[in-house]
């Protein structure tokens, strides 16, 4: 008797219930969660356009603190030197002292 019920019991788990579509059936353009491809890229435009906004705001909040860019003295001399008083990769360039 326990066996007929397990037999039983396992295939009612195993077959989907009347009326109900399994997540995998359904279009193409369909997740399984039922969002279409449209909305999905409608999202990833959404968080694009945020992540955009959000580091402009940032910059321009840095931008009012201290300078975002090095003097034009400080690029011809190398930010190396100007920045952190020595020479980077000397013989890469030759410059070996």
């Amino acid at each position: 008797m326990a066996s007929e019920e397990s037999g039983a019991a396992s295939s009612r788990a195993s077959s989907p219930r009347r009326g109900s579509t399994p997540p995998f059936v359904g279009t193409a353009l369909r997740s399984a969660t039922g969002v279409s491809l449209s909305q999905q890229l409608a999202a990833i435009a959404i968080t694009i356009a945020i992540a955009i906004v959000g580091t402009v705001v940032c910059a321009r909040l840095v931008g009012l603190v201290c300078p975002l860019r090095v003097s034009e003295r400080d690029e011809r001399v190398g930010l190396d030197i100007s920045q952190h008083g020595e020479r980077a990769y000397p013989a890469f360039n030759g410059l070996d002292d």
